[in-house]
């Protein structure tokens, strides 16, 4: 068959020269700013209540930002690396989500209900997301009328 490649292409998205911030620099956190290194980031961020060491930093290439709301207007992609608490169940929400650069791709590997799955929806419908990553869902076994399953993307 015909492979359209523009039409293959057009929803592409590299991480060169692009801005990746992540939620929690535990084990995790860590992890994923060592491994995001080859792909020639922009810049690499991380909002934590502890931050690293300057050494660990350095090592790296990353900074910290003090204010959770000020990291995520900077970044192309936010990941998100923290523990399920009582202060992170339903974090990003409507609201925390309206503070994100528009356009810009979440990805939940940590818990499912640290988003509220309905505002993802919404944010990706409307075009202030351009794209949900998730291992996880909330509920666990997402059922079928989850919306996240059936969410219309407005950018793909």
């Amino acid at each position: 068959g015909d492979w359209d490649v523009a039409e293959a292409a057009k929803n592409e998205f590299d991480l060169e020269g692009k801005v990746v911030g992540t939620v929690a620099v535990g084990r995790i956190g860590e992890r994923v700013l060592r491994r995001l290194k080859p792909f020639d980031c922009k810049e690499l961020l991380y909002f934590d209540y502890q931050p690293l060491s300057a050494e660990k930093e350095k090592e790296i290439g990353c900074r910290r930002v003090e204010n959770l709301e000020e990291m995520l207007a900077q970044c192309d992609v936010v990941t998100i690396n923290c523990p399920l608490h009582e202060k992170t169940r339903g974090l990003f929400n409507k609201d925390l989500i309206s503070k994100m650069k528009p356009g810009s791709w979440l990805v939940n590997t940590a818990r499912g209900a640290i988003v509220v799955k309905e505002d993802v929806a919404e944010a990706l419908s409307s075009g202030q997301l351009r794209g949900y990553g998730g291992d996880v869902w909330f509920p666990q076994p997402a059922p079928k009328d989850h919306p996240l399953r059936t969410v219309s993307y407005k950018n793909g």
